[in-house]
């Protein structure tokens, strides 16, 4: 089992690179789980966000940008409650996997303890090869700390090895056959 950590700022491709990365290990025959978090765009704003089951291909919405009436869940965003249901639900029954995903661990899950809680859990049962794990770089200590005892690889992704990056990750699945 290996656990990468794939660390960016936000729209830098950390999506993109899982989404490839997925592609990549399904053309290969490798079993893939978990969710991906592909933004919505309007023009250049990110006006929400999705939460895609690798496994199934289902997409749901999961955030929106808040209205000015509204309360933000956290940032300027607000969770869809049912959407964050059906994600852990899913996450607290996965079968083991080559290649998991959890895209994106953040602040509501590291220090609210909501959101994608199931998919930490996930990620620490290690029923699978390879997982990965996406986050922001403001975070990722803290996130190094809470899975040390898993040893995680911190993987930068950065506007070098971006494009590369999917093919390099998928070493990893390649090299513990």
């Amino acid at each position: 089992m290996t656990l990468i950590l794939l660390s960016a700022p936000s729209t830098l491709g950390k999506t993109t690179a899982c989404t490839r990365l997925l592609a990549l290990a399904r053309k290969q025959g490798f079993h893939t789980e978990g969710f991906l978090s592909p933004p919505v765009f309007k023009g250049n704003a990110k006006t929400a966000i999705h939460l895609q089951n690798v496994a199934t291909g289902e997409k749901r919405l999961f955030a929106r940008k808040a209205f000015p009436h509204e309360t933000p869940d956290i940032g300027h965003w607000r969770m869809e409650p049912e959407t964050t249901k059906w994600a852990n639900r899913t996450f607290s029954t996965l079968p083991p996997a080559d290649l998991l995903f959890v895209d994106e661990i953040g602040p509501l899950e590291l220090v609210h303890h909501r959101g994608l809680t199931e998919g930490l859990r996930a990620v620490e049962s290690t029923v699978y090869r390879l997982g990965i794990i996406t986050i922001r770089p403001s975070l990722l200590e803290i996130l190094q700390t809470r899975l040390e005892h898993l040893a995680p690889i911190p993987f930068i992704l950065n506007t070098e090895n971006r494009d590369e990056a999917p093919y390099h990750l998928l070493q990893y699945l390649t090299r513990s056959e």
